[in-house]
């Protein structure tokens, strides 16, 4: 009777030894599985971010022309094509902004334009527009070292509008934006890296102003402008 109760015994010992090591070997390979799991899904969940929000290929910086610019119209919903133009801008405030209206897209192409808002409205001269344009594209250039950097010239104006602001002084307007758009075109050259792409030529009509064939306020381009606008920068596209 000892002796089996002994050998009884021995065998729960064993089954308990064995029950044990099962128990310590599930949760290691639990502990494991967990440890490869948390490895692993910080990168799949940053890929997907990756997907959704960042990097388009285009960047379009710049004021309400830019913004009024319809992208999907011109170019289709399928060219990943971002617009970081904002009414009223003056190029301090893009300097200013950069990470929000750049840096966070990682563009592979950026088309800046702006200046016009600070040659009209603050009345800066062409030297402080053409300084404040170089800055965004050295910023950015620090920045976004792989991001490939055109700059348009600012568009031409026409005299229409003083029937909408009578207090501009168009002469004053007209022979800045051409004395700005001089210092890009040789900065252009001087920088090969950086492209200037001269629009002002192409939207210029009679008396060195406008066409207003492609406007309706003798500021910003209508369908028509933007259509030839389109047409030169699908070139750099």
């Amino acid at each position: 009777m000892k002796r089996d109760k002994f050998i009884k015994k021995n065998k729960l010992k064993r089954l308990l030894t064995i029950y044990r090591i099962l128990v310590v070997i599930l949760i290691t390979l639990l502990l494991i599985g967990v440890v490869l799991y948390i490895d692993k899904e910080p990168v799949n969940v940053q890929k997907v971010v990756k997907n959704e929000i960042v990097n388009p290929n285009i960047l379009m910086l710049g004021d309400s022309i830019t913004e009024m610019y319809d992208l999907n119209e011109f170019y289709g919903e399928d060219k990943l094509i971002v617009n970081s133009g904002i009414s009223g801008n003056r190029a301090d405030a893009i300097l200013n902004d950069l990470k929000a209206r750049a840096y966070i897209y990682n563009p592979s192409k950026v088309f800046l334009l702006i200046g016009i808002n600070d040659i009209l409205w603050d009345e800066a001269s062409e030297d402080y527009v053409y300084e404040k344009t170089i800055e965004i594209v050295e910023h950015v250039k620090e920045k976004l070292p792989n991001t490939k950097i055109y700059i348009e010239s600012i568009y031409p104006i026409n005299s229409e509008m003083n029937n909408h602001f009578d207090t501009v002084d168009i002469d004053r307007v007209k022979s800045t934006v051409v004395g700005v758009n001089d210092k890009l075109k040789t900065y252009s050259k001087e920088n090969p890296d950086i492209k200037y792409i001269d629009l002002y030529n192409e939207l210029l009509g009679d008396n060195d102003e406008l066409n207003m064939t492609y406007s309706d306020d003798g500021l910003h381009p209508n369908e028509e402008g933007y259509k030839i606008i389109t047409d030169i920068l699908k070139k750099y596209m």
